[in-house]
């Protein structure tokens, strides 16, 4: 998890992944039905198209895309112990990066789809748009970012934020909108992240009650400020994806197909 020029690496992630193992035991694959819930859909449908997963932390999406047939997906961190992980795991197609964003400069236009999960509420403020356009300039005309942050309007969004003494922010539907306008990306979309259940039932119960508590938040947040914006999304992490676009000279604004 991780970021920027000028980040601290030393210190907070050096370590990260035995951080990370004391609140994540288990087996890697146990994500990959998230996985296919929430971004298989949004992933190439070709098998050699290139991948970036930037701050690949312990490899889970890494793995994902191996399993997937994906054979040029590849991923950087800014955490050694993280990157010594994967390399353990059999995962040699992550890397260190001390420097992510100068890692980006270096492959212009070269990557179809970069993914970034539950890495940029990690970033202190002043880094965003520069990583976030970095990221940008490493794609692909055409291709998309895929990002998963935390949601702050979510019923647990203020204990999710503070979990993690390297949290720096969460989002809302709009903020996270506006930060990916801000680094050029259009076609831009917010979506809630689906929770994957291995038992239909138990799923379906638990939607039902969330629906219940989503209406509440949506009363609570009516209540507190009538006539004001809202939030859209409830869940307690985003999926926000932007498209690489051409530019209108005429209009300086992201043209989409």
């Amino acid at each position: 998890m991780e970021m920027g020029a000028d980040m601290p690496a030393a210190g907070s992630f050096d370590q990260y992944a035995r951080h990370f193992s004391k609140f994540n035991t288990a087996d890697p694959r146990s994500a990959f039905g998230g996985y296919d819930l929430n971004l298989s859909h949004l992933l190439p449908t070709d098998r050699e198209a290139s991948i970036l997963d930037f701050g690949c932390g312990m490899g889970h999406l890494l793995l994902y895309l191996k399993d997937r047939g994906y054979v040029r997906a590849e991923g950087v961190d800014i955490s050694p112990s993280q990157i010594d992980y994967c390399h353990s795991i059999g995962l040699d197609n992550a890397r260190f990066a001390a420097d992510p964003i100068s890692f980006l400069e270096s492959c212009p236009n070269r990557y179809q789809r970069v993914l970034s999960l539950d890495v940029f509420e990690h970033l202190p403020k002043d880094q965003l748009i520069p990583t976030l356009t970095a990221i940008r300039n490493a794609m692909a005309y055409g291709a998309e970012f895929i990002m998963r942050v935390p949601n702050i309007a979510a019923a647990i969004g203020p204990w999710t934020r503070y979990q993690d003494f390297t949290h720096e922010l969460s989002y809302t539907d709009r903020s996270a909108r506006q930060v990916l306008e801000d680094a050029g990306f259009g076609a831009i979309q917010v979506n809630a992240n689906k929770t994957y259940y291995n038992h239909t039932f138990r799923g379906k119960m638990f939607e039902c009650a969330r629906k219940v508590l989503y209406n509440t938040l949506k009363l609570v947040y009516f209540l507190q400020a009538p006539g004001t914006l809202t939030p859209n999304i409830f869940t307690n992490d985003m999926v926000v994806i932007g498209r690489k676009c051409e530019w209108s000279p005429t209009r300086d604004l992201p043209t989409c197909l």
